[in-house]
C-alpha cells in the first residue's frame, strides 16, 4: 500500500516538479548543499562550527595583515586532526557529531562552510577563495 500510495504522488508531482516520467519522488537525495546545512545545524555540527569559527579567527588577522585568503581545507584538516578532542568535549556536553556519509568532517562540506562562515561575518567577506559552485542531485 505504502509503495503504491508514494508511485501515485510522485506520478502527480511529476508535473509540479517536472520530474521525469518513472521518477520515484521517494528517492530523491537531498543535494550537497542541504545536507550541509542539516549537519551544521545539528547540534554536533553547531559544536565543529564553533571550533572552525575559532580557527579562522586565528587566520583572519594574518589575512588582514597580508590579504592572502586562506583555505578552508586548511582549516578541516586542522580540525580533523583535533578531532577525537573535539569529539570528547562534545560528548562531555552531551552532543554527538554525528557521521554524515561515514565522516565526521566530511570534505564535501568545505566549500558551504566557507560560504556560511563568511555570509555570517562580514568583516570577514573574502577570507576563503571560492569558486563556482556546481551542484549536482544524484
Amino acid at each position: 500500500m505504502a509503495g503504491a500510495k508514494a508511485e501515485a504522488i510522485g506520478n502527480a508531482m511529476q508535473g509540479i516538479l517536472l520530474l521525469p516520467p518513472g521518477t520515484n519522488i521517494c528517492t530523491i537525495e537531498p543535494s550537497l548543499a542541504e545536507r550541509a546545512e542539516r549537519w551544521m545545524h545539528s547540534p554536533g555540527g553547531r559544536h565543529v562550527m564553533r571550533d572552525l569559527y575559532a580557527l579562522a579567527a586565528k587566520y583572519a588577522r594574518d589575512w588582514r595583515r597580508t590579504g592572502i585568503p586562506i583555505s578552508m581545507k586548511l582549516l578541516f584538516e586542522i580540525e580533523r586532526q583535533r578531532i577525537k578532542t573535539v569529539t570528547s568535549r562534545a560528548q562531555s556536553r552531551g552532543i554527538r557529531i554525528s557521521k554524515d556519509d561515514g565522516y565526521s568532517l566530511n570534505n564535501s562540506r568545505t566549500a558551504y562552510i566557507a560560504r556560511h562562515i563568511m555570509d555570517r561575518r562580514k568583516d570577514w567577506d573574502g577570507l576563503f577563495e571560492l569558486r563556482e559552485l556546481k551542484e549536482v542531485r544524484l
